[in-house]
């Protein structure tokens, strides 16, 4: 077999297996990803349903977005932006909101509070650390740089909370 032939066999095959060692994520229609390891992934003319991480340490910030009735009108809902943080590999998870509601009187806490139910697609929950990421001083959000302020407190000491 020439070199040309034995590269791209070889190519396909690393091709092959590559693809098949990721963690594949699905976002519930009402899950609204923000951001994918620190990148900024919104967009206002399509949401992402999907996307393809690599194995191990990963980080999300998403928030549960959708229309709700109140007081007959529909109106967009939009809760405080929730870190996932998780390590798992080859595989695919699911990320739906923790709590089922079609109005604004279900809602509660939800807003302020929000939960997410992370799961395997064998129904089974992942292990997860999750978060509700904290407003930043300016007038518009920098998600980055709220999630890089958030990172650092959960790994200094010194600025988390005391435990009572």
């Amino acid at each position: 077999m020439g070199l040309l032939k034995r590269t791209i066999a070889t190519a396909a095959i690393m091709a092959s297996f590559s693809s098949l060692a990721a963690v594949n994520v699905e976002f519930d229609v009402s899950i609204e990803p923000m951001l994918v390891n620190g990148e900024e992934v919104s967009s206002l003319l399509s949401q992402m349903t999907k996307v393809e991480l690599p194995d191990g340490p990963n980080q999300l910030v998403v928030r549960v977005s959708k229309l709700i009735r109140e007081n007959g009108v529909f109106t967009k809902f939009k809760s405080e932006p929730v870190v996932v943080t998780f390590d798992v590999s080859n595989t695919d998870v699911l990320v739906e909101p923790g709590k089922k509601f079609d109005s604004a009187q279900e809602v509660g806490d939800f807003k302020t509070k929000p939960t997410l139910k992370v799961s395997y697609n064998n129904g089974q929950i992942l292990d997860v650390h999750t978060g509700v990421l904290q407003r930043g001083k300016g007038i518009l959000r920098d998600y980055g740089e709220e999630l890089a302020a958030y990172n650092l407190a959960m790994t200094t000491p010194s600025l988390l909370p005391a435990k009572v």
